[in-house]
């Protein structure tokens, strides 16, 4: 999930598409489901990151195409997933779930009796 990003940012973005899913789960529209504050964010989940260098994290996911962001006074005053971000989490979960799959079938290979 965002391989082209740095590793703090692919922990940001994931932190994300996971409320996403908890909000959508939740009975939350999508469009709501999507959207964040990005200071409220920073003091729920961030607090140990200096807040200039979080807002530089978002700036990234930004550049990147994986959030939209509303800017003013120069930092970061809303911001959302994109549509890339909320691919990009099912494509990785997709792809985690046909790797179990996979080792399932290779599992049941090895314990089944051979015919």
């Amino acid at each position: 999930m965002g391989n082209d990003l740095t590793h703090e940012s692919q922990y940001l973005l994931y932190t994300m598409y996971k409320s996403y899913l908890q909000d959508r789960k939740a009975g939350k529209l999508i469009r709501d489901s999507r959207y964040f504050d990005p200071e409220e964010l920073y003091n729920q989940q961030f607090k140990s990151y200096n807040l200039d260098d979080f807002f530089d994290l978002l700036r990234e996911l930004d550049r990147h195409g994986y959030a939209d962001i509303l800017y003013g006074d120069n930092k970061p005053m809303r911001c959302s997933l994109s549509d890339k971000a909320i691919r990009a989490g099912e494509n990785k979960f997709k792809n985690q779930l046909n790797a179990v799959a996979d080792g399932i079938i290779k599992i049941k290979k090895i314990i089944s009796p051979l015919s």
